[in-house]
């Protein structure tokens, strides 16, 4: 891995690759244990973290480690075509917490 990686995309496809035209770093990872090494070691140097929306939800325990830190930021993205609703999920949940209602 590269010292310098501010915004990456895991995911367990080549659909992970499509994040390269807007400057992120693909990481295709196969197991939720290769998954979650690599958010340990991306944690000390990444931003943000795009990670597939249903790697996300077998990973609880991970994404609860960084939930409280400023950085990195893991972000969960649907990356196949009938995404499961877990990032618009997060999102709503953002919203209500910043402005103190649901205005979905």
């Amino acid at each position: 891995m590269n010292n310098k990686m501010d915004i990456v995309a895991i995911g367990t496809n080549d659909t992970v690759l499509l994040f390269s035209a807007v400057g992120c770093v693909p990481i295709i990872k196969e197991s939720l244990a290769e998954v979650e090494k690599t958010i340990f070691q991306l944690a000390k140097k990444s931003k943000i973290i795009f990670i597939d929306e249903e790697l996300y939800e077998k990973i609880p325990e991970t994404i609860e480690t960084y939930q409280s830190s400023l950085f990195p930021m893991i972000i969960p993205v649907p990356m196949k075509e009938d995404g499961i609703g877990v990032g618009l999920k997060k999102v709503q949940k953002n919203v209500e917490k910043a402005i103190g209602i649901n205005i979905f």
